[in-house]
């Protein structure tokens, strides 16, 4: 089950289909209540959510590093622009 925030606008579940999660609200506790009592009564939902999630691909550990990485250097190449524009304008 995952939270999500109050703009996020896909109410129904972690996925955006209903099959791989549920939304609650991180603020709504009662939803939270409610969506917990659910899943305890309905072994057939917990079954199903548990085999969406089951079915996801993740990427191997090389791949997301490698997007990990190609993810730093452009924080860092657009951090150092920014550093260097202000020095710039000194």
């Amino acid at each position: 089950m995952a939270c999500r925030s109050s703009h996020d606008r896909r109410r129904d579940s972690a996925d955006g289909t209903g099959r791989r999660g549920v939304l609650v609200a991180p603020d709504d506790v009662e939803a939270l209540v409610t969506t917990l009592q659910r899943l305890i009564a309905s072994p057939d939902e917990r079954e199903r959510l548990a085999a969406g999630a089951r079915a996801v691909k993740f990427p191997a550990w090389k791949e997301q590093a490698a997007r990990f990485a190609r993810a730093w250097k452009a924080l860092h190449e657009r951090l150092f622009r920014q550093v260097a524009d202000v020095a710039r304008a000194l």
